[in-house]
C-alpha cells in the first residue's frame, strides 16, 4: 500500500491496495484518492442515484454519474483525457 496525497482532502494518507473501480477511472482513484474520501463518494453516489433516479444501464446516465464523481472527488482535471 502506498502513501498518496488525496485530491479531495489534500492530506497524505495510505492509498488503496487495488483499484476500487474498474477501468481508467479506477487508475485515477487508485493514484489520487484515499479510502476515506472514496467511502464519502460511495455514500454520496447512492444518494445521487436515488435522487436523480439514475438508470446505470443507460450510458448517458453513467456518464453523468462519472461527471458528478469527478466534481465530488476534485479529480476533473485528472480525468480530462478519459
Amino acid at each position: 500500500m502506498s502513501t498518496i496525497t488525496c485530491a479531495k482532502c489534500k492530506q497524505q494518507k495510505q492509498g488503496f491496495e487495488q483499484r476500487p473501480i474498474l477501468g481508467s477511472y479506477g487508475a485515477v482513484v487508485l493514484a489520487h484518492i484515499c479510502p476515506e474520501c472514496w467511502k464519502l463518494w460511495e455514500d454520496q453516489q447512492t444518494k445521487v442515484i436515488n435522487e436523480y433516479r439514475i438508470n446505470l444501464a443507460d450510458p448517458r446516465a453513467r456518464t453523468k454519474l462519472y461527471e458528478l464523481m469527478e466534481e465530488f472527488l476534485d479529480i476533473k482535471a485528472l480525468c480530462a483525457d478519459l
